[in-house]
């Protein structure tokens, strides 16, 4: 029947995904620096004492031992000094350009900070977005949206290949 063909056609999605999850104490007026070669960056500002960094990383359209291979290599480092907490993310292998166009490699970060903090935030390719916050934002990201909501300090902000958008001004009603 028609309905057997068509599950003998489909086949399983292969794919692996992977979660890190780390926190540290921090005050408001500290900084986040994040220096990532890939992936969608969320900021979450919130009424907390501690920097939260969530990483979601999901690999597809290789097999599972290709998949798992590829997040081995993906070098993923999270570390706190006095105020400041560094994230940052790198290919630790050349995989070939077959291997990284076959397969769909997905990072998303979720990062909540206090509603004070400093931001420096670096990225080779993702969109990037940004809550309402009061402090320094400074962001690039070379192929990816910048949006940014409600920003009370100076911003700096360079999206090359993509675009950036600004919420409304400081005192904005």
């Amino acid at each position: 029947s028609s309905l057997e063909l068509l599950t003998a056609s489909t086949s399983r999605v292969l794919g692996v995904e992977d979660y890190i999850e780390k926190r540290f104490n921090a005050e408001a007026g500290g900084k986040l620096v994040m220096v990532v070669d890939r992936g969608n960056l969320e900021i979450v500002p919130a009424d907390t004492n501690a920097v939260a960094v969530s990483v979601e990383r999901k690999v597809t359209r290789v097999s599972d031992e290709k998949g798992r291979e590829l997040l081995a290599q993906h070098e993923v480092t999270c570390e706190q000094s006095g105020g400041t907490v560094t994230v940052r993310a790198r290919m630790n292998k050349d995989f070939g350009w077959w291997q990284r166009m076959s397969a769909n490699f997905q990072v998303n970060y979720r990062i909540v900070v206090p509603r004070q903090f400093n931001l420096d935030i670096k990225t080779a390719g993702g969109n990037v977005t940004v809550g309402d916050l009061t402090g320094e934002v400074r962001g690039h990201t070379s192929g990816g949206t910048l949006t940014l909501a409600k920003i009370t300090g100076p911003v700096w902000v360079k999206p090359s290949g993509g675009n950036g958008s600004l919420g409304p001004a400081p005192g904005a009603a």
